[in-house]
């Protein structure tokens, strides 16, 4: 559920398990979505997600927009080595660094609107990381209207192998401190609304 009405939609066997509190059982087939109202373009925002399960094998576990080749959608996609940014060519990145299976990860993406390759920025477990390899871009984001947002798969039948938990969208770019509020409050913690502008599926 989302307390601004873009709620998420199980598709096929996608789970959610209370006593994981966690959303599970993605495959090609199996994922959630959902709809962001009102959205579209280079939509400054912030990706907030917990991530549980990594191989060497490509694994988006949410996505904002949808792929057109247009620049129309953006996530983080990662294996056992690296952090990878994805925006349908219009930037990319990598963040080199071990990422351990069975384990929780914090994942927060935040994009500005603009087009310099300080427009995305990622923190994980509530640190910001600077790229290994640097972030180039060659244009602004452009969304589709009313943006799909995808839990355990991205468009493609590329799906997430492990658990995604309290997955959130905001509609402004969070500073660095509230990046790290949201990391202390833990992956079941309450939830934090930046000025009322929580906009995305909640949990």
């Amino acid at each position: 559920i989302s307390g601004q009405g873009n709620h998420g939609t199980f598709v096929n066997g996608a789970s959610y398990s209370a006593a994981d509190k966690a959303f599970s059982s993605f495959s090609g087939s199996n994922y959630i979505n959902g709809n962001l109202g009102g959205v579209s373009g280079a939509y400054a925002h912030t990706q907030s997600y917990w991530v549980n399960g990594a191989d060497t094998t490509p694994r988006a576990a949410f996505t904002v927009g949808k792929e057109a080749g247009t620049y129309s959608y953006l996530n983080i996609w990662f294996t056992t080595s690296k952090w990878v940014l994805n925006s349908d060519g219009a930037a990319g990145g990598q963040w080199a660094e071990t990422i351990y299976d069975n384990r929780w990860y914090h994942v927060v993406l935040t994009y500005d609107g603009g087009s310099s390759t300080s427009s995305y920025k990622l923190y994980i477990d509530g640190e910001y990381k600077e790229p290994t390899t640097a972030i180039t871009t060659t244009t602004t984001l452009n969304l589709p209207s009313n943006p799909e947002v995808r839990i355990g798969r991205n468009d493609g039948s590329q799906h997430y192998i492990g658990m995604v938990s309290n997955p959130k969208v905001y509609s402004v770019v969070l500073e660095p401190s509230e990046v790290r509020k949201l990391y202390n409050l833990g992956r079941t913690g309450r939830s934090m609304v930046i000025s009322d502008t929580a906009v995305g599926i909640g949990k």
